[in-house]
């Protein structure tokens, strides 16, 4: 999930913050301001928002795990796995909001309501 997060999620989040960086700028270079691009900056700051929450809590995972591969005891070491799967919810709420901000076209992974549509 950490990788996933990190090597596919983020990067297609920041593809589409780039491209609508891109549109923002030109309406800019147009029109001498950014009057009329309230939707794309409001997008914009939620985008940096998920991708800011979404790393931190893989980062913390991809941590906790490294911890839990050297504990000894079994036990102890199963009990941190857990603690780390248990965390699974929390990185997955940012990527989900980020699945409904980013184009589909960017987005690197199937969406929920597609899924639904596979037989």
């Amino acid at each position: 999930m950490v990788r996933m997060a990190l090597n596919h999620i983020i990067p297609a989040a920041l593809e589409y913050k780039t491209k609508l960086l891109k549109e923002v700028s030109l309406s800019k270079d147009i029109y001498g301001s950014l009057t009329g691009c309230d939707t794309e900056m409001a997008i914009l700051e939620d985008i940096n928002k998920y991708i800011a929450d979404v790393r931190d809590k893989a980062v913390a995972m991809k941590q906790a795990r490294k911890k839990a591969n050297v504990i000894a005891d079994d036990y102890e070491r199963a009990l941190a796995y857990h603690e780390i799967a248990e965390s699974f919810p929390a990185l997955r709420k940012p990527i989900d909001k980020l699945e409904e901000i980013v184009d589909n076209k960017m987005w690197p992974l199937p969406k929920y309501r597609e899924l639904l549509f596979i037989s």
